[in-house]
């Protein structure tokens, strides 16, 4: 199971963040937050996993204590947030309709599509008629 962590700050802010950190729940010590002291486990690596979910508390602690209006902060701003700390190599992933506008979206799916579609005018001769074309009336 993952780690997760709630902030809450009277009625106005209750924020929820999932890590990637993940431990067995029967591990878990709820009141301390950290691994119970009887699990085996090497010292090391419990001291380790302990260490990132206090860095991970203090983290989300001091991006709240510095945002400026924190009645409109939300669980998608703290995971995004998190994500910049926690992994700040890896590209940001947006949806496509905030980046791009349908009509760009359809130019641009089109203009990549131009090439990769054969030009049927070269490929294919178009059949060449006799017969003049007669306008079509139209009669109300």
């Amino acid at each position: 199971m993952n780690v997760r962590f709630r902030l809450r700050d009277g009625r106005a802010v209750h924020l929820l963040y999932v890590s990637d950190l993940t431990v067995n729940p029967d591990n878990w010590n709820p009141k301390k937050e950290e691994i119970k002291a009887k699990i085996l486990m090497h010292p090391a690596d419990k001291a380790k996993f302990n260490k990132l979910v206090a860095e991970r508390k203090a983290q989300i602690t001091d991006m709240y204590n510095a945002a400026p209006d924190k009645s409109i902060l939300t669980s998608a701003w703290l995971k995004a947030e998190m994500k910049k700390i926690v992994s700040p190599d890896e590209p940001e992933v947006r949806p496509i309709y905030e980046v791009m506008s349908s009509h760009s979206a359809r130019r641009a799916f089109s203009g990549n599509m131009y090439d990769k579609v054969q030009d049927l005018t070269w490929s294919v001769p178009l059949p060449v008629t006799k017969k003049a074309a007669k306008p079509s009336t139209v009669t109300a």
